[in-house]
């Protein structure tokens, strides 16, 4: 399957997960709308935890440089569907699942941290002018603190109980990490565009993107659709990981082809 493939398939897979939710999902009547959204919200968590986890085992986990970044990014994502399945299944066991939520974002952060610093790690520069790279950064900072900022003063503001307020706050810091961290990415796919770790950075910078719209939705659909635009970002965010994790092990299997 060529990256142009994985592409394509993504984009199918997004509208038409978008595409059963709104227009099956969304219809059915209790219960069965509540259990229609839960499996298809599991399904998408799962489905991105292993494509990641066989990414991490493919560079050995813990050994590998890349490895790492995998490793991290599925312990986010493996958190975030046992959280996902306490909260709608179990929601009496919440601080557990808020518990999830803080070491989850932890790994987010790290898996990013490591990712957006790949090149550097190789002892390579970013390609284009010192200019181009300030812009796509301070971009990058602006998107992330509109996004994000109304979300942390809500935090702080509002009364909730203490984990939960301490979930939301290291999600919310979590959100303004990542979505800045999405500069290196961009610039990593432009550096090395045409080429294998072009897809594979596009397709992280993509999810992230779909997290930025997952996280956007509210504040800037109107009521009807909000619910649709944060399962398309969602759905995408994903769709995005799983494609990255396959390029990935794509990847290594063709530079294993022609050592």
């Amino acid at each position: 399957m060529t990256y142009r493939t994985v592409s394509v398939s993504v984009a199918v897979a997004v509208v038409a997960l978008t595409a059963i939710d709104a227009f099956i999902v969304y219809k059915l009547q209790e219960p069965g709308r509540f259990i229609g959204h839960v499996v298809l919200r599991l399904f998408c968590f799962g489905i991105a935890s292993l494509a990641a986890g066989l990414a991490a085992q493919r560079y050995h986990w813990w050994d590998e440089y890349v490895g790492r970044a995998w490793t991290l990014l599925f312990i986010l994502y493996a958190l975030i569907t046992v959280r996902e399945a306490i909260n709608r299944l179990a929601p009496e066991a919440g601080a557990a699942g808020e518990a999830l939520v803080i070491a989850g974002n932890v790994a987010a952060v790290g898996a990013f941290w490591l990712f957006g610093r790949v090149l550097h790690s190789a002892g390579l520069e970013f390609y284009g002018s010192r200019m181009l790279k300030i812009g796509v950064f301070l971009v990058a900072v602006a998107i992330a603190c509109a996004l994000v900022l109304p979300t942390i003063i809500s935090s702080l503001t509002d009364a909730m109980p203490g984990i939960r307020r301490a979930s939301s706050l290291a999600s919310a810091a979590a959100d303004m990490i990542t979505f800045i961290l999405v500069a290196p990415l961009l610039l990593t796919v432009w550096s090395f565009r045409g080429g294998q770790l072009s897809w594979i950075y596009g397709f992280l910078a993509l999810s992230t993107i779909g997290w930025m719209i997952n996280q956007a939705a509210n504040d800037l659909l109107p009521a009807p659709i909000i619910r649709d635009g944060q399962m398309f970002g969602f759905i995408l965010a994903c769709a995005s990981v799983t494609a990255a994790g396959y390029s990935q092990i794509a990847s290594s299997r063709r530079g294993a082809a022609h050592a």
